[in-house]
């Protein structure tokens, strides 16, 4: 597949895609993005999930998907012949403020900034971004998981995630 790669006058990558143009820093998310329009195009993704019909290009993000929505899925069809274990069955990361689990750190992570940091974690604005960082991003969850490692935490909110195992100490 050839990607013709276009700059804007801010030197942000933009998807020619037809009725796209979302714009990207990074040219590697570029790719990702227009490899997804030509699999979705196609009906030809990677990897899809035979539980809810999701496709997806990035064996990480199945991955992900299925540890987030069929967590109990031991044996994981990676194509027709192949199966992986599940790396999340057992694994667990429970929110230190509710009843909350998830089998990823990295929802445990967006959950606990998105219901107890509010005192923590700024209001996302997409026009202004990250407060810290000025990084903007196409999702609340990726600005959240963003700014638990970007924006400065006071020592009540350090504490509480290192003791529930969600950053390193």
């Amino acid at each position: 597949m050839t990607i013709d790669y276009v700059k804007n006058a801010a030197g942000h990558f933009v998807c020619q895609h037809k009725d796209c143009g979302r714009t990207f820093e990074k040219q590697n998310t570029m790719y990702y993005h227009v490899k997804r329009h030509a699999a979705e195009t196609e009906k030809n993704f990677a990897y899809e999930c035979k539980d809810c019909s999701m496709g997806f290009i990035q064996k990480s993000a199945f991955l992900h998907h299925m540890a987030a929505l069929h967590p109990n899925v031991i044996d994981i069809p990676l194509d027709e012949k192949t199966t992986m274990k599940n790396p999340y069955i057992g694994q667990e990361f429970k929110c230190p403020c509710c009843d909350n689990v998830t089998r990823t750190k990295a929802n445990a992570l967006v959950h606990y900034a998105r219901l107890h940091a509010k005192d923590w974690i700024p209001t996302y604005d997409r026009e202004k971004g990250c407060t810290t960082c000025k990084k903007t991003f196409s999702s609340i969850a990726a600005y959240l998981y963003h700014s638990t490692g970007c924006v400065p935490a006071s020592r009540r909110h350090l504490k509480v995630l290192r003791e529930a195992k969600l950053i390193e100490t």
